[in-house]
């Protein structure tokens, strides 16, 4: 018959391990505080020792929720396609984009002069109009262009 004899040391070191095992198993459940953090612990009595092992103090923040302040998008308004204006109604100050789908160049010109908006082939430009009015534009590039746009 063979005894063996392990020391209190020995005893200890294996309890330590045993550490290992019980944290896994607990699956390092803990408590959670009002504050949002997060502690677990364990302890294990081997050889009348008693060893307390404490994992990490974790705190969550709660997300930024914070509104920034976001630049006004114009409305859509004015297409130009196939050389053609679409008519179009805006307020007084209002910003509004006019889009060109065509290859070629156009102006938005109004007829009496009170604005000009040159915008590229596939190009979207932005425009205000201060002034409420029925407007005649046309483009001076391809004279035969004409539209109305209203601004109340």
């Amino acid at each position: 018959m063979t005894h063996t004899v392990r020391s209190a040391r020995s005893k200890a070191f294996t309890g330590l391990f045993g550490i290992a095992g019980l944290l896994g198993a607990a699956g390092l459940a803990g408590c959670s505080s009002s504050d949002g953090a997060s502690e677990s612990s364990a302890s294990v009595v081997s050889a009348g020792i008693t060893t307390t092992v404490a994992a990490a103090q974790t705190t969550v923040a709660a997300p930024d929720t914070t509104a920034s302040a976001v630049e006004p998008t114009p409305v859509d308004g004015v297409q130009i396609k196939d050389f053609t204006f679409t008519a179009f109604t805006a307020s007084v100050g209002e910003t509004f984009t006019i889009t060109n789908a065509d290859t070629a160049a156009h102006t938005y010109s109004a007829v009496d002069g009170t604005f000009e908006a040159a915008v590229g082939s596939g190009k979207t430009v932005e425009l205000s109009v201060a002034k409420a009015g029925t407007y005649e534009v046309f483009c001076e590039i391809h004279p035969n262009m004409s539209g109305v746009l209203t601004i109340e």
